[in-house]
């Protein structure tokens, strides 16, 4: 499984939020971080200099992306015209008699899941499509916006596994170290990083209270491979990582 994500606006300008891709289960989720928007349409780019395509209807003439449109990096933005090469349409604008209970609506603080149907789209390869244009209305309140993201970032998961968590402190080989628990407490999991490194993972309990809540800890990194990884102990039963 690989997810895709693009992250759009800051607290500054009132709206930010972010859009994932799951290749596995072919579904777009957005989240609002701060603000609300209707979310009305993707824009695809192979980020080219030509397009190949497409045809907006005349009704749909309110969700084009002409002009130049605002490309956010880093919390940071800048304005500049995308050749685009089609677009996915999820709701007209204007709220309507729904109002905030629209299905595209997303509240500040919100999160809704989306299938590729509901774009009118059969498939989406993100590898080809990197540039991913967002139009959206009443945007907290009133506003419209054209933002782009053209560079997402890539995650990638090897579960499901099961792991069972020793008392015992060992040196873990960390070639061996894929979906298992050593070391005592963790549920540990491997996924490949930059530079030919292999970044390690790991799932834990609430040491304080003991209580069986697994958590995602912070990433266990590799700088060059080393040959053995010293994973600490703390008393823990087995997990289900899925």
């Amino acid at each position: 499984m690989t997810t895709y994500t693009w992250e759009y606006g800051s607290v500054e300008s009132g709206l930010q939020f972010t859009i994932v891709f799951d290749d596995e289960t072919d579904q777009f989720t957005v989240k609002s971080l701060t603000g609300s928007f209707d979310l009305n349409a993707l824009w695809l780019s192979d980020g080219s200099a030509t397009s190949d395509g497409y045809t907006l209807v005349k009704s749909d003439n309110n969700l084009n992306m002409n002009g130049d449109n605002t490309i956010w990096a880093d919390g940071t933005s800048t304005l500049e015209p995308i050749v685009w090469d089609d677009y996915a349409k999820l709701s007209s604008p204007g709220l309507g008699v729904e109002g905030t209970n629209k299905t595209s609506f997303i509240g500040s603080g919100e999160t809704q899941t989306f299938d590729l149907s509901d774009f009118g789209l059969t498939s989406f390869d993100p590898t080809t499509f990197d540039t991913l244009g967002v139009r959206a209305t009443s945007v907290n309140g009133t506003g419209t916006i054209k933002w782009v993201d053209t560079t997402p970032d890539t995650g990638q998961f090897e579960g499901p596994g099961i792991g069972l968590a020793t008392v015992t402190a060992v040196d873990e080989e960390l070639n061996d170290v894929s979906l298992t628990a050593s070391g005592g407490q963790r549920i540990v999991y491997s996924a490949a990083g930059a530079g030919g490194t292999l970044d390690l993972f790991a799932f834990t309990h609430d040491s304080a209270s003991l209580r069986l809540r697994p958590h995602l800890c912070n990433p266990l990194r590799g700088r060059s491979r080393p040959s053995t990884w010293v994973l600490e102990t703390r008393p823990t039963p087995m997990f289900l990582v899925t």
